[in-house]
């Protein structure tokens, strides 16, 4: 090590990091996942996010997503990542017993991309409930298609805002 007096701190002696604790509830987790959903329905397959959330008022999501990795890690379970046709990733699994697992996967992956598609109109739907919410709160539009308001003017994005809103406050009257 050069001599700079900005390293004099510096101990080349210092000691391996402690390497972290394997929490227990992942050995709980994975009794859980194998006799409470693969046992109890052999012949089924079931996509990660699916198996988080039948679990999820026992277990962490990460918990259970690292059981299933020791799962397949130890072959217990076999697993297959699969890309979508909107480019997402999805995560199978299944008992090696199960013959039919991709019959199975294919009906469960069609139904993920039936719903999981275009979600333009659930996103039109949400801003259009938000918008109808606001004013209950004293938010009134007051501009649409804006990227200035009251003198305030939005540079860094080309793009523009859909509406301005008025939070019901005058700077200097109060509530109105």
């Amino acid at each position: 090590m050069p001599s700079d007096p900005h390293y004099e701190h510096y101990n080349e002696d210092v000691a391996e990091p402690v390497p972290r604790l394997r929490d227990a509830a992942i050995d709980t987790a994975k009794s859980t996942i194998i006799e409470s959903i693969f046992n109890a329905t052999s012949e089924e397959v079931f996509y990660q996010r699916q198996i988080e959330i039948l679990l999820e008022d026992h277990f962490f999501h990460w918990i259970t997503t690292k059981a299933l990795k020791e799962l397949a890690q130890e072959r217990r379970l076999e697993t297959e990542l699969v890309e979508l046709s909107n480019n997402n990733k999805v995560r199978f699994y299944w008992l090696r017993k199960n013959r039919y697992f991709i019959r199975k996967r294919k009906e469960i992956q069609s139904l993920i991309e039936e719903h999981a598609g275009d979600n333009q109109a659930t996103g039109d739907h949400g801003e259009m409930m938000f918008d109808a919410a606001l004013p209950r709160f004293g938010f009134l539009p007051t501009a649409i298609n804006v990227n200035s308001h009251k003198g305030k003017r939005w540079t860094k994005r080309p793009i523009m805002t859909s509406i301005a809103y008025l939070n019901g406050m005058d700077e200097r009257m109060g509530p109105r």
